[in-house]
């Protein structure tokens, strides 16, 4: 739909520890409230994740308005990518969150992202263009700090010694 295209958030960062452990790491949704920005608290889920999976968490919708969501792995590419498909969340037509993992030397290069249509017509464009879009980059940028500083705490060589 022209009118209603898609798009992307995500940020990028080097995590100091390999794929493998990273990938154990974002596949623990009892952990998400640590890293995940948008993420209060993870209600249910199916553990560990798998394809077809799913979770329910308390999340950010707006600023300090709060929600609560469903969640389905629709792509699970261990230890390289994950999907998960949103459903509940008012101000999205649909949303995917994504993680992409790349061997980078003596790292991973992560990338957590989400990709959306904004739900509501014309209100929720205008909401999406005046504030969504920058407030959930922002969150995909601290997400990605945050699994990166957890990386770094207890899954760096001199974390485990």
């Amino acid at each position: 739909m022209p009118s209603n295209p898609e798009r992307t958030v995500a940020a990028t960062t080097l995590v100091p520890a390999p794929p493998e452990a990273v990938w154990e790491l974002v596949s623990e949704p009892d952990r998400f409230a640590e890293w995940a920005e948008l993420t209060v608290e993870v209600i249910r889920a199916d553990k560990p994740l798998r394809f077809g999976s799913t979770y329910e968490e308390r999340n950010v919708v707006l600023g300090p308005i709060k929600g609560r969501s469903r969640w389905t792995v629709v792509q699970h590419e261990a230890p390289r990518r994950q999907t998960h498909r949103g459903e509940g969340i008012a101000l999205a037509a649909s949303l995917d969150f994504f993680i992409e993992l790349e061997p980078a030397e003596q790292a991973t290069q992560l990338t957590v992202g989400l990709r959306y249509r904004p739900g509501l017509g014309a209100l929720g464009a205008l909401i999406d263009r005046i504030y969504a879009r920058r407030s959930m980059q922002a969150a995909m940028e601290r997400s990605a700090a945050n699994l990166a500083a957890i990386a770094e705490r207890e899954l760096t060589p001199a974390a485990t010694t």
